[in-house]
C-alpha cells in the first residue's frame, strides 16, 4: 500500500503555499517583537497561514486521501480562527473582563469540537456527509456535501467575525490601546 503523499503544484497551489509561508514568517516576527496586546493578531495570522498552506496543498493534491489529509491540517487553522479574532477584538477594545475562563471555553468550545469532527470526519461524517475528486477542471478538486456540524461551524464562524467586527465599529468600543501610541 503507498502511503506517500504527492504534491502537484500549479499556478494557484504556489501562491497559496507562497501567500501562507510569508503570514506564517510575520505573525512570527508579530509574535516575537511586538507587545502582549498585538500578539493576539499573530494568533489570527497564524490561523489564516495554516488554512492558505492547507488549501495550498490540498489543491496541489490529485488523489482524495491526499485531499482528507491536507484538509485535517487546513482546518487546524480554519477552526481555531474565529476563536482568536474575537479574543484580538476583545483585547483590543479594553474588554478583558470577558476572557475569564467560561468566556474562553465558549469562545473555543465550538471551534475545538469542529476540530476533532473534521479530524474523525471519516468514521461519522458530521462534518462533510459527502466527499469526492472532481476532475472537471484544469486540476483535482476536492468537492463536498456539507454535514449537519458543518451548517454549526459555518455559522459559528460567521457569527463570530460578525460580532468581531460589530465590536471594532461601535462607538462605545473605539479601540483606545493603540491610539496615538507607537510602542508596539
Amino acid at each position: 500500500m503507498n502511503t506517500s503523499i504527492n504534491i502537484g503544484l500549479n499556478i494557484f497551489s504556489v501562491v497559496l503555499l507562497l501567500s501562507g509561508f510569508v503570514m506564517l514568517f510575520i505573525s512570527g516576527l508579530i509574535y516575537l517583537k511586538l507587545n502582549k496586546d498585538v500578539r493576539t493578531f499573530a494568533y489570527v495570522m497564524l490561523a489564516v497561514a495554516v488554512w492558505v498552506i492547507g488549501e495550498g496543498l490540498i489543491m496541489g493534491s490529485s488523489t482524495l486521501p491526499e485531499m482528507l489529509f491536507w484538509t485535517r491540517v487546513e482546518y487546524t487553522g480554519i477552526s481555531f480562527l474565529p476563536a482568536f479574532w474575537i479574543i484580538a477584538i476583545i483585547r483590543l477594545v479594553n474588554k478583558e473582563k470577558w476572557l475569564t475562563s467560561a468566556g474562553l471555553i465558549l469562545i473555543f468550545l465550538i471551534p475545538f469540537l469542529t476540530w476533532v469532527i473534521v479530524l474523525t470526519d471519516e468514521i461519522h461524517h458530521l462534518y462533510y456527509s459527502r466527499y469526492w475528486v472532481d476532475r472537471s477542471g484544469p486540476f483535482p478538486l476536492m468537492a463536498v456535501a456539507g454535514g449537519p456540524w458543518y451548517k454549526v461551524h459555518t455559522l459559528n464562524f460567521y457569527c463570530m467575525l460578525t460580532l468581531g467586527l460589530y465590536l471594532l465599529i461601535s462607538p462605545l468600543n473605539m479601540p483606545t490601546k493603540f491610539s496615538g501610541s507607537r510602542d508596539m
